[in-house]
């Protein structure tokens, strides 16, 4: 009997709840346990107020009162940092799904020129640290593509190899044009060129939060006419 009640205790206690939409923490959600070294913290603290009573310290009292004032403190800001967030439950995507992904960006984006399609494919914070200077978010995928479409107007771009993995997609892609725009001050040459890139994407809620690029930049200014 006392199995059983013990049983449908742990049951109730532990039991899933998944909620939709989003959820905004409060004193209601937020549990702050102790970790080991709040553990040992507080294993010295008794200690302490044992040897304080134990030779009757007052320096030890205010101490230890002191530090455990410190302690409470920081729990509470540890609460307030974590008061009113707002958290949404995220979906992981498969690796097939990811590649369809990627697919549609090459596609859409950078093939078709639909920048808008950016918008529904990258998040409004997704960053790319291989080019910090970029705005963040989609705005940052549009001020790129534009530029190159803008330089190349028959700009193209194929997938040679696509790998997914996790939360991650990577690609070898091979993409040329003739130029006729100006790329990065570089006056119109007329010239076709066709260079290679490599992009990883990261991948969260079906949208890419991260991304990685590195541009043969090298083979695309000499072919270009520029730099020796």
């Amino acid at each position: 009997m006392l199995t059983a009640l013990r049983q449908q205790f742990r049951t109730w206690l532990f039991r899933p709840k998944i909620e939709s939409g989003t959820v905004t923490l409060n004193q209601r959600r937020i549990f702050i346990l102790p970790t080991k070294q709040g553990l040992g913290f507080a294993c010295v603290l008794l200690l302490m107020l044992l040897g304080d009573i134990n030779y009757n310290l007052s320096l030890g009292y205010a101490l230890t009162f002191l530090l455990a004032t410190a302690g409470a403190m920081t729990m509470l800001h540890a609460f307030r940092n974590m008061a009113q967030l707002e958290v949404r439950a995220g979906r992981t995507t498969s690796p097939a799904e990811n590649k369809a992904l990627m697919r549609r960006f090459v596609d859409e984006v950078w093939n078709q020129g639909h920048l808008e399609v950016a918008d529904e494919l990258f998040h409004p914070e997704a960053s790319s640290p291989s080019a910090p200077a970029l705005p963040r978010g989609a705005e940052g995928v549009k001020v790129i593509a534009g530029m190159f479409r803008s330089a190349f107007p028959d700009y193209w771009m194929t997938i040679d190899l696509l790998l997914a993995e996790g939360d991650r997609v990577a690609a070898r892609f091979t993409q040329g044009g003739t130029h006729q725009g100006d790329l990065f001050g570089i006056a119109p040459t007329g010239k076709s060129v066709t260079f290679t890139e490599m992009g990883v994407l990261r991948v969260a809620d079906g949208r890419v939060v991260e991304s990685w690029y590195v541009v043969d930049m090298a083979g695309l200014m000499q072919q270009l006419g520029v730099g020796g």
